[in-house]
This record gives C-alpha cells, sequence and structure tokens, in this order.
C-alpha cells in the first residue's frame, strides 16, 4: 500500500509539474512575445492538436490496454511498431500539408512536431504502466526542463518569436524519444519480423480507428475554437483569448495529471471489481459540485489579478478565465466514467457521446461567436455537461448491471 501511495504521489508530482511548465512560462512569453507572436502561437496550439489525431490512432492508449491485458510479453516491440508507424503516417500527412498548403509554414511545424509528441506520450505511457516511476519522472522532467531552457536561449540568441518557442519544443522531444531509443532498442528481438509487426498493426488499428471520432470530437470541443476566432476575429482577440484559455488550463492540467497518475489503480481496481458500477456513479456525482468550485474562485479574481500575471496588454479576462474553469473542472466526473468504459472496450459508447456533443459544441460556437468572444466559453460548459449525462445515463447501463 505504501509503494501505491509513493508510486502514485511521484506520477501525481511528475505530471502537473510537466503540465504546469506551459503555465508558469505564461507571464515570460507573454510579455517577450508580441500580441501577434502570442496569439500564432495559440494557433499553433489549435493546430498541432488537430494534426496529432492524423499521426496517432491512441497509440499510447494501446500500449497501456495491451500491458494490463498480456503484460511484459512483446511490449517492447509494440512500442517500437508504434513508433513506426507513427512516423509513416506523419511523412504522409506532411507530404500531403506540403501539396496542399505549401506556404503553411505554421501547419508544417505543427505535424512535425505532433510526430515527436506522439513518440514522447507513447514512452512516457511505456513507463507509466511498468510503474518505472523514476524513469516516467525523468523523460517527463527533462523535457520541460530542457523545453524551457532552450526556449530562453533561442529568444535571446535567434528571435523573439513564434518559431522560436516552437523550435524549442521540438527539439527537446528530439532529444528524449532519441534517449529512449538508444536504450531500449536492444531489448527487442522481433522488430523486423513481418508477421509481428502486422499483429502489432492490426491491435493498434483495431484499437485506435473507432477513437478517431473520439479524439476528433475532443479536438472540437477543446482547440477548434481558436481557428474559428483566427478566421473570425482579431489576431489580439485570439491572444486574449488564448491567454485566458491557458491560465484557466491550470484545473485542467491538475485534473489530467491526476489521471494520467491514478489510471493504472483504477484500471486494477477495475479489474479485481472494487469499482463497479453502483461505486462509479456514487463518485461520477460527487465529483459534479466539486468541479464547479474552481470557476467560482476564479470569477471572484480581479481583472487586475490577470493583467499583473500577464502584462498590460491583456485585460478583461476575468469572466473568460471562469467560464473556462468550470468547462475543465467538468472533466472530473467525464473521466470517473470515461476510463471504466475505456477498460471494459466500451469505446464506441465513449466515441459516440463525445461525438454528439461536440457537434452541439460546434453548434453553439457559431451561436455564440455573433454575440461576441466572450460568450464563446458557453461552447465548453454546455457541451461537457451533456456528454457527462450521456455517458452517465447511456454508456454505464449499456456496460451492465450493478
Amino acid at each position: 500500500m505504501k509503494a501505491i501511495y509513493k508510486n502514485s504521489l511521484i506520477f501525481i508530482v511528475c505530471e502537473i509539474f510537466s503540465k504546469a511548465m506551459p503555465f508558469l512560462m505564461l507571464p515570460y512569453l507573454s510579455r517577450v512575445l508580441s500580441i501577434n507572436d502570442f496569439g500564432q502561437l495559440g494557433l499553433f496550439t489549435s493546430l498541432q492538436a488537430l494534426t496529432i489525431i492524423l499521426v496517432n490512432f491512441s497509440f499510447e492508449g494501446a500500449i497501456a490496454r495491451y500491458f494490463y491485458r498480456y503484460g511484459y510479453n512483446n511490449l517492447t516491440t509494440l512500442i517500437f511498431h508504434s513508433f513506426s508507424f507513427v512516423i509513416f503516417l506523419g511523412l504522409i500527412v506532411f507530404s500531403l500539408s506540403i501539396l496542399l498548403f505549401p506556404d503553411n509554414r505554421l501547419l508544417h511545424y505543427a505535424i512535425v512536431v505532433s510526430v515527436f509528441q506522439s513518440v514522447f506520450n507513447i514512452l512516457t505511457t511505456s513507463k507509466q504502466c511498468q510503474k518505472k516511476v523514476y524513469q516516467y519522472a525523468l523523460y517527463q522532467i527533462s523535457f520541460s526542463l530542457l523545453s524551457v531552457l532552450l526556449t530562453v536561449i533561442l529568444f535571446n540568441f535567434i528571435s523573439f518569436d513564434t518559431f522560436s518557442r516552437i523550435n524549442a519544443i521540438l527539439l527537446s522531444l528530439i532529444v528524449c524519444a532519441l534517449v529512449f531509443i538508444l536504450f531500449e532498442a536492444k531489448r527487442t528481438k522481433k522488430l523486423l519480423s513481418f508477421i509481428t509487426m502486422k499483429r502489432n498493426l492490426l491491435y493498434m488499428l483495431s484499437f485506435g480507428l473507432p477513437l478517431i471520432i473520439h479524439q476528433s470530437s475532443l479536438y472540437f470541443k477543446g482547440q477548434f475554437d481558436r481557428l474559428l476566432i483566427s478566421h473570425t476575429f482579431s489576431i489580439n482577440d485570439l491572444a486574449t483569448y488564448t491567454a485566458a484559455f491557458q491560465l484557466a488550463s491550470v484545473v485542467n492540467v491538475g485534473i489530467m495529471a491526476l489521471n494520467k497518475a491514478l489510471v493504472p489503480y483504477y484500471f486494477e481496481a477495475c479489474k479485481n471489481e472494487r469499482i463497479n458500477v453502483s461505486v462509479l456513479r456514487k463518485y461520477a456525482v460527487l465529483a459534479i459540485p466539486f468541479s464547479i468550485v474552481p470557476g467560482l474562485l476564479a470569477l471572484l479574481m480581479p481583472d487586475a489579478l490577470y493583467s499583473f500575471v500577464l502584462g498590460s496588454k491583456y485585460s478583461n479576462l476575468s469572466s473568460l478565465v471562469a467560464l473556462f474553469t468550470i468547462g475543465f473542472g467538468l472533466q472530473a466526473p467525464y473521466l470517473i466514467i470515461v476510463n471504466f468504459l475505456f477498460y471494459h472496450n466500451r469505446n464506441r459508447h465513449v466515441a459516440t457521446a463525445t461525438f454528439t456533443s461536440s457537434l452541439i459544441h460546434l453548434m453553439c460556437l457559431f451561436f455564440f461567436k455573433q454575440y461576441g468572444i466572450g460568450y464563446l466559453p458557453y461552447s465548453l460548459i454546455i457541451s461537457n455537461s451533456i456528454c457527462i449525462i450521456m455517458l452517465y445515463y447511456w454508456g454505464i447501463n449499456k456496460n451492465g448491471k450493478t
């Protein structure tokens, strides 16, 4: 039991540290970058979130599920084959982007970063599911610190612009990937086996393809708004919106960190039937009021505080931050339910619910945009609420009886 608490604590601390680093850099970036460059950085984040769906069919999820089902047998080979598939898909998507959008440098960078981000996600997931907490911590902390260090170096020696920050992230991901490959490649003996590669590909596609709709739905709910803003409002509006989004994302960082750290133990509890439908319903309902509290607290914060954190270029963020925080907070009950359904391989139920809620999110975005940028976060709250309701009353009931 002590080992579980110790490992969980290490996972949580590392995850919070790595995910909070962009948030901690926010005051620095918002001051040294122009509003135009900061807005471009927000647009790049949206493009990367889109392209990562095209180069990574939830391969890290397939790795985790494989380990919990089948153990160490063939695991390392599966990991390296997933790297190969990501790179292959990345080359296809990158080639198409060059042909269709030859002048969109931001998109080209987004695809390359997505490839190495996918590799990084797979390798850290492999360490987490094997409970190699110190190796997991080493990769997460090294990437976070290296990306910060390279950002400062590139800013000061090359240029204070969007692409210096992107290059810092890309170089950090490449270094981590090379270190992993250097130390782990010798452990696999079936890397070039066609039969093994075919079997691994079929396994990962069978897991990941049904989740493309799920991942696309999450994109439309979490990132598409910035693409819409870039075509509807000014780049300054996009910068303000991005700043509020990133400030509120500290809540999402905390929730996702807890989720990633606790998923191995959650799955074990599901396997041992300590978590059943009745337990699931209880904790999902209890999580809802707690998810709203951070948003109410954010609403009480004065605008002057946000201007102090980000700089005088950014003002009137209070309501935007509060609404985003409420929307992010609803991730807690959502993840409690979704992890249960993922374990029981009810991916279609999750995909259907998230797809439906993403359509509602899109409709809300196009409806609210006519009233101004300040109303767009309501789309996130409405769609997340509907998704939770659908999963609670439909997904759980479909999974089985209490």
